[in-house]
């Protein structure tokens, strides 16, 4: 029997508006809602209503009638050929990829935390964000918590318009690790080898469906965190009218700091990675040359 969630917050607005994946006609013949059907969406015939399998949960989403034209040349959902296709292609993408990295680990001697990493073409890059505390150049986006806890939810100041488009960052990640320049995002995405190469990188947290996948190929991690804009740079500290920061994203994109080159931002519905300046305040993950 299909059901809401009941893990303490609402994520059926991940998938409101998500690509219909399969059919079926009562919602005792979906398959259990596991960590391979994450972001899977299904239409039932016979309640006229969308369900999205999110963290383990079938979760309610809107109705449609039969015969809605988004669900036309939507295939209809069997079991064994349905279970066979999501195994083999799971199966043949992570062994194109098994033998092109490693996983490691590192301690960050400034505070003893402890950071998983990816090794591929000669780079170490965290796959975890980073959690150093840097003062008033540093904030926790509140919402992201809710859904993956403290550690994961840190955000830095970059780029501010008030300072001359100046960037706050430049000595954050530990000894011998820098933030990744765009040359080095490329160098990273070419690698993987894939113009779509998005879906290889967001975690299996972030909203899926067949159209945009979340396949954390080789281990990356993206979570959907979100991250700050900065409202109004203008606000005075006794204005409790004003607040200066917006926050935005949370569960659907991950932003990353450049250096000196912008962001990269991954998103719930796109494919690619997408390169572009923000003000605000947005994750951070080191890496390293080899």
């Amino acid at each position: 029997m299909a059901c809401t969630t009941d893990a303490g917050y609402d994520p059926s607005s991940r998938y409101k508006n998500k690509h219909v994946d399969y059919i079926t006609e009562r919602s005792n013949h979906m398959p259990k809602c596991n960590d391979d059907l994450e972001g899977y969406v299904f239409y039932v015939e016979n309640e006229f209503m969308v369900y999205s399998c999110i963290d383990g949960v079938w979760t309610e989403g809107r109705k449609i009638p039969i015969g809605a034209v988004e669900l036309e040349d939507v295939p209809r959902y069997n079991a064994s050929t349905f279970s066979t296709d999501i195994k083999n292609a799971e199966k043949d993408l992570k062994n194109e990829y098994e033998n092109e990295y490693e996983t490691s680990s590192f301690i960050d001697l400034r505070d003893g935390n402890v950071y998983s990493t990816v090794i591929i073409d000669g780079m170490e890059w965290m796959t975890e964000n980073l959690n150093y505390d840097v003062d008033e150049n540093s904030a926790f986006v509140s919402s992201c918590i809710e859904k993956f806890g403290e550690k994961n939810c840190r955000v830095y100041l970059g780029y501010t318009r008030n300072e001359g488009y100046q960037m706050f960052l430049e000595s954050v990640c530990p000894e011998d690790f820098e933030i990744p320049s765009r040359y080095k995002w490329e160098r990273l995405f070419a690698a993987i080898g894939d113009e779509n190469v998005a879906q290889f990188l967001k975690d299996k947290s972030f909203p899926s469906s067949e159209k945009y996948p979340a396949k954390d190929l080789i281990s990356f991690g993206a979570l959907p965190t979100g991250y700050y804009i900065l409202s109004d740079i203008t606000c005075l500290a006794d204005d409790e009218d004003c607040d200066p920061v917006i926050e935005s994203d949370v569960g659907n994109a991950a932003v990353f700091w450049m250096g000196f080159d912008g962001a990269v931002k991954f998103t719930s519905n796109s494919n690619t990675a997408v390169f572009s300046n923000l003000y605000g305040y947005a994750s951070v993950r080191c890496m390293r040359v080899l």
